[in-house]
């Protein structure tokens, strides 16, 4: 080998080694979602890029999709994509654009198969242009986690997994884990009427 390739190889391993020192911006790796309440509960004041969110659902219809969308549509925020994988077809786009989903910076897969649906939520998250992905993931095994994890690192989104009651005592590999259970409303009469035992 002559001396000039020597040389290249030396400036080539320099120069990567300055790339992979090059540490990414604070204010890059932290989002601030529109939920003042969310960002209270993370260390950070909000959701790292790149990390894992368990919504945990303790009931069908207890609100662990809407407070989805709204978390995703939050972090994509118009900048980058939202890409929901949707294999048992829950979500209705006209309700979820009333939540705030903006249908033309977002995409829904609707995969036939449980490893398709794993499969797109894999390759949505190592894209660069996707800020979030929604899913139900019922079961996942460690192996399967940790792949949704590493994918999440590369590219730099956040996955938001719906997830059963049933996997609550599992292991996650999430940041944040919340559990999702529906509660009544309680409307006080415009009138104050209720303050006066009426």
């Amino acid at each position: 080998m002559t001396s000039s390739r020597h040389e290249i190889l030396r400036d080539l391993a320099r120069r990567i080694q300055q790339i992979e020192s090059i540490q990414r911006p604070a204010g890059r790796l932290r989002i601030t979602t529109d939920m003042a309440a969310l960002n209270d509960l993370s260390p950070e004041g909000g959701l790292k890029r790149g990390s894992l969110v368990d919504l945990v659902s303790a009931a069908d219809g207890g609100g662990a999709w809407t407070l989805g969308v709204v978390m995703a549509t939050s972090v994509c925020r118009g900048r980058k994509t939202l890409v929901i994988v949707d294999a048992e077809r829950r979500l209705y786009p006209p309700a979820a654009a009333r939540l705030g989903l903006e249908l033309n910076h977002s995409i829904v897969v609707r995969p036939g198969s449980r490893r398709d649906a794993h499969q797109a939520i894999v390759q949505s998250l190592r894209c660069t242009a996707v800020g979030a992905v929604l899913a139900w993931q019922d079961r996942l095994s460690m192996r399967e986690f940790r792949r949704l994890q590493l994918a999440a690192e590369t590219g730099g989104a956040v996955a938001i997994l719906l997830r059963p009651w049933s996997v609550l005592r599992l292991p996650s590999c999430a940041a944040v884990r919340l559990l999702v259970s529906p509660e009544s409303s309680h409307h006080a009469p415009r009138d104050g009427a209720a303050s006066r035992g009426a």
